[in-house]
């Protein structure tokens, strides 16, 4: 899962394969490597990015979002959708207020983002060696480390949309987490291209020009209008639907309907049974009696003492 290329997942395979059981090969070969791979889902489309999540996540990140909404559908339909729009407009406007009162110039996510990588970089126990080679439209560039090995990175001579440079690395990072590299922030960092900082090579995406394109100043989504009234004058209710299914009301009392099974005796005998309580019983240690038992005709010897004060014969039972 934390590959970047697939070259490094087709390495990992050769890797580790030969040492695996022909059945949990298998298994994993049920899947395709794109449904369960990032980096191998990259290689579907050009200019995509999983921004360091899986597909799985993503769906359940809308899942959790509209939790409230998806355990009121299967009661009412109705006022599940008007709470879905009531929602969809709570988010749209608080949204758009952060990004119109935004000041910096990327959002607070690629402010944290841009943060982390350059603070891996500076803590990755590495020696970079930077070699940088023009071309008509882009810089190629060879960054070499004492103990990572040889990256090349493609980084355009002129800025892109928002003033972002866009580039690429060999190590597969920017196109699966959609955030630049430690190898980037090293390139950064030499200075052998003085007009790179590392606000810039964050891609356009994570700038708050970006951001705020994404909603209407003048205007939004207002859900107020449309309210269960509303549709009660304007539409006719469709007899078909029911606001709570028989199976969710609360259970009447007389014999259940036709449809419905009816439960044999020897069922409700199970359901109604209750447990017989098992006896607690002391420690036979503890069970020694007392010397004020004695003049009750009880022998201060056990809890198998007999009643009668005589002694037990051999053989014979006591009570306890």
């Amino acid at each position: 899962m934390a590959c970047k290329t697939m070259g490094e997942i087709k390495y990992k395979k050769d890797k580790y394969y030969p040492q695996m059981k022909q059945t949990d090969i298998d298994y994993l070969e049920l899947v395709p490597d794109h449904e369960q791979y990032p980096a191998a889902r990259l290689e579907l489309y050009e200019h995509c990015a999983m921004y360091q999540r899986s597909s799985s996540q993503m769906v359940e990140a809308m899942n959790n979002a509209n939790k409230r909404m998806r355990v009121r559908s299967g009661v009412d339909l109705v006022n599940a959708t008007l709470l879905l729009l009531q929602m969809e407009s709570e988010r749209y406007e608080r949204q758009r207020t952060y990004a119109m009162n935004c000041e910096t110039r990327l959002t607070p996510k690629g402010n944290y983002l841009r943060s982390a990588v350059w603070k891996q970089m500076k803590e990755f126990d590495d020696d970079f060696t930077v070699v940088v080679q023009e071309e008509e439209s882009q810089y190629n560039c060879c960054v070499r480390g004492k103990k990572t090995g040889k990256y090349e990175i493609d980084i355009v001579s002129e800025p892109c949309q928002y003033g972002c440079y866009e580039h690429s690395c060999s190590c597969g990072t920017p196109e699966k987490d959609g955030v630049p590299c430690v190898h980037v922030m090293a390139l950064v960092k030499s200075k052998v291209l003085p007009f790179l900082t590392p606000t810039n090579v964050m891609p356009y995406y994570w700038t708050t020009k970006m951001w705020r394109v994404q909603f209407d100043e003048n205007g939004g989504v207002n859900s107020a209008p449309i309210t269960r009234e509303y549709l009660t004058v304007k539409y006719e209710p469709d007899e078909s639907l029911r606001y709570m299914p028989d199976f969710v009301a609360k259970r009447k009392r007389g014999r259940p309907k036709k449809n419905k099974r009816i439960k044999s005796a020897l069922e409700l005998a199970l359901l109604s049974k209750k447990k017989k309580k098992e006896k607690k019983r002391r420690p036979r240690e503890e069970d020694l009696l007392g010397p004020d038992d004695v003049e009750f005709g009880f022998n201060a010897v056990g809890m198998f003492a007999p009643i009668n004060g005589e002694e037990w014969k051999d053989g014979e039972e006591g009570f306890i």
